[in-house]
């Protein structure tokens, strides 16, 4: 991450905001994503060097590398922007170390609707790596990146918080499951060919149903999805006909608007009258792909969101043993990435300590110089100066970078410690650490 450059997640998650409001926050969010892109560079109203969105079915946040004296500027810009009125009660916000703890516990699964999950970790590093980078500047996000995959990778490898953990996807297939006594035998259909409807389409394939068929608005990528899952592709121009003909849909688009309206599944409806069994619905999509009005339609069950989270929160207790454990290593590898970005600014602020008085040395030799004209003892030519007052000033700065180095012992001696450095270079050795050669 560049100098003077810090990160920054402003979000709103399952534990803060209902489906239907993380929905309004992701279109939001995307919307402002775009935007900036479309700024080919340039720096606008939301005073930010990076910027990216990460929209799941369970949360919607904006991750963003900025300066460090931007960083109010720019969360109330996002903010404003993206939830505006709700922002009291719904998002969360984390700057600094906060924000790489944040994604790291994100990415570990510890923050996800199902504890342990895995695919939030791999959403997440292509979320922060695809996102805006303004002008080429920075590698802040990266950086976050970095420590969320290292946190996911060890946190799975070393404790079981994610064995045998379901994804969204899964839990909402396992409602089926519950609601229509067993999926053995029965017809599904699964809305959207992204991860999430892979995912869902892989979990009723291996449930046995009797046949599986994925409709998605590109029907070259539902013909993958059906390849990859030995299901039937089809349009979502068919929708209506394909839900009259299954007991089971599960809807997992990235649409920005409803898929599923009511007119459509009232004529799904209507077509199923001689079936004594309700077509169930599971809406996993953020934002929403059913209309809410479908509740209010005879011979159609439909299961949300919210109703997933509810669902898989009774089946969390033998995971939560490992809650512990997994935080702990959250912890270890934040620590160790602040001990290396600590190490990396450690170097650079010697190096301009160095610089600085360097450039005072040799300003001050040459003064002396000046001075004395002609009448230069010879033992004093400018080599032997030189040497001499390099000697000096080395010595003078071994003990000092040594403790810098060292960090005082203690984080409230290393902060003094630094910020002492600092005040020093930019009052007194700046001009010289900088003059021209």
């Amino acid at each position: 991450m560049r100098d003077g450059a810090t990160t920054l997640t402003i979000g709103a998650s399952h534990r803060t905001a209902t489906a239907a409001t993380l929905g309004e926050i992701t279109r939001a969010a995307l919307g402002l994503e775009r935007r900036i892109r479309d700024e080919s560079g340039r720096r606008g109203r939301v005073p930010v060097r990076e910027l990216a969105v990460l929209a799941t079915c369970g949360r919607a946040e904006v991750y963003a590398a900025c300066d460090r004296d931007s960083v109010g500027a720019a969360l109330a810009a996002i903010g404003e922007e993206v939830f505006g009125s709700r922002l009291i009660g719904v998002a969360y916000e984390r700057t600094g170390t906060d924000t790489v703890r944040h994604a790291a516990r994100v990415a570990a699964g510890l923050d996800s609707m199902v504890l342990g999950e895995h695919e939030i970790a791999g959403q997440l590093t292509r979320a922060l790596r695809g996102g805006v980078r303004l002008a080429g500047e920075g590698a802040g996000l990266e950086e976050v990146a970095t420590v969320a995959a290292t946190a996911s990778r060890r946190t799975r490898a070393e404790t079981g918080i994610g064995r045998g953990a379901a994804s969204v996807s899964s839990a909402a297939v396992d409602i089926a499951a519950e609601s229509l006594g067993g999926l053995e035998g029965r017809r599904a259909l699964v809305v959207g060919a992204g991860r999430a409807g892979l995912a869902a389409a892989r979990t009723l394939a291996s449930l046995g149903v009797a046949s599986l068929t994925v409709a998605n608005r590109s029907y070259a990528q539902a013909c993958r999805v059906a390849r990859a899952v030995g299901g039937e592709p089809a349009a979502l121009e068919d929708l209506a006909a394909l839900l009259a003909d299954v007991d089971v849909a599960v809807t997992a688009t990235r649409a920005e608007h409803v898929v599923v309206d009511f007119e459509t599944a009232r004529r799904a409806a209507a077509a199923r009258a001689g079936d004594a069994r309700p077509l169930l619905l599971v809406d996993i999509a953020v934002p929403a792909d059913v209309a809410p009005e479908v509740y209010e339609l005879e011979g159609i069950q439909l299961v949300t969101l919210d109703d997933v989270a509810r669902h898989v929160e009774t089946r969390l207790a033998t995971r939560r043993r490992d809650v512990a454990a997994a935080e702990e290593i959250i912890d270890e590898v934040v620590r160790e990435h602040e001990r290396r970005r600590g190490a990396l600014d450690v170097e650079r602020r010697i190096g301009e300590l160095r610089r600085g008085v360097e450039g005072m040395r040799a300003r001050e030799v040459e003064r002396w110089l000046s001075r004395r004209g002609d009448d230069v003892p010879g033992e004093w030519s400018r080599e032997e100066l030189d040497r001499l007052t390099r000697s000096i000033v080395n010595k003078a700065l071994h003990a000092s970078t040594a403790k810098l180095r060292s960090g005082g012992g203690r984080p409230e001696d290393e902060w003094e410690l630094r910020a002492a450095v600092d005040d020093l270079f930019e009052r007194e050795l700046r001009p010289f650490a900088f003059r021209e050669q």
